[in-house]
């Protein structure tokens, strides 16, 4: 099923914001940016106020739209943020979970093993988000997954950028497995600290790689 034209524009624009083709401070016109991708006003307008809500647009009466920087204190923040909402939904997951859930989270996570080792970063990071959207969906809280939706897009685009340290992926592996055995045995503050763990890990490996 093909995505609506917003969201491809807005893929478009995120990437290349990332890449700096909209550099800190660029002004995004409506009309530029449909001549540019070839669409009309109305799905940039949808896709601007899409990357808004992420974080990467200012707008403002009068002024128009900008493009904000994405530098170290961004990340920061925003991967301080998933933190917090990712340990409240494997608290609200946890005793939800069924041996099914589990044994998805177990398939899932062979096949990132199997994907790391080819160094298919693209593909990675699509089962990465499924093993751990499997994970939340048990928690019944919508407002929290959007909360870590809101900038799943980012940060898989900054990642397609800057790709991963030498030793993350092994680290992902051993962290994943970690986190899946003890939700399988139900421990709770264990399993809250394990994702805490993940996600300040991820955070500062982005933040070498930039």
């Amino acid at each position: 099923m093909a995505s609506p034209t917003y969201e491809r524009v807005s893929n478009l624009i995120r990437e290349e914001i990332i890449n700096n083709t909209f550099p800190p401070g660029s002004r995004l016109k409506l009309a530029e940016l449909s001549k540019r991708y070839g669409v009309s006003q109305v799905p940039i307008r949808e896709a601007l106020q899409q990357l808004r809500g992420e974080g990467l647009l200012i707008m403002e009466p009068n002024k128009g739209t900008t493009v904000r920087s994405v530098d170290e204190l961004f990340v920061q923040n925003m991967y301080d943020i998933r933190g917090a909402v990712e340990m409240l939904l494997v608290k609200l997951s946890i005793d939800k979970l069924t041996e099914a859930d589990i044994h998805t989270l177990e398939v899932l996570q062979k096949e990132f093993e199997s994907l790391a080792e080819k160094e298919d970063i693209e593909a990675c990071l699509e089962v990465n988000k499924q093993l751990h959207y499997n994970i939340y969906k048990a928690a019944d809280n919508p407002i929290a997954i959007r909360i870590i939706s809101q900038h799943w897009a980012l940060i898989d685009g900054l990642r397609g950028k800057y790709s991963f340290g030498p030793e993350r992926f092994s680290e992902i592996n051993e962290e994943h497995n970690k986190l899946i055995d003890l939700l399988k045995k139900g421990e709770s503050a264990k399993a809250q600290n394990m994702i805490k763990k993940h996600c300040e890990n991820a955070k500062n490996d982005l933040l070498a790689r930039m």
